[in-house]
């Protein structure tokens, strides 16, 4: 039987938008928002003031990105098969 490894945590604003590319962290609250990205307030296992920070992990990055792109695409071919008439 094969051992599941737990996902990749993200801690902070910083590290989820390097995560998906983006380089302002201040413009994280603007994507979940926006674009449904998701990222939750939680409290920090590592600080010992349980300091509040966003949290996300891999796999709900990763399904969000292949959400995102499919709606992108969908986008553009409906732009394209207005433009062109097809």
């Amino acid at each position: 039987m094969e051992r599941q490894e737990t996902p990749r945590a993200y801690w902070g604003a910083k590290a989820i938008m390097e995560r998906i590319g983006l380089k302002d962290s201040r413009r994280l609250p603007f994507w979940i928002k926006k674009y449904a990205l998701p990222a939750f307030p939680r409290y920090d296992p590592t600080s010992p003031c349980r300091r509040r920070c966003y949290y996300s992990d891999e796999i709900m990055l990763q399904r969000w990105l292949h959400a995102y792109a499919s709606a992108y695409r969908e986008q553009l071919l409906a732009k394209e098969k207005l433009r062109y008439g097809g």
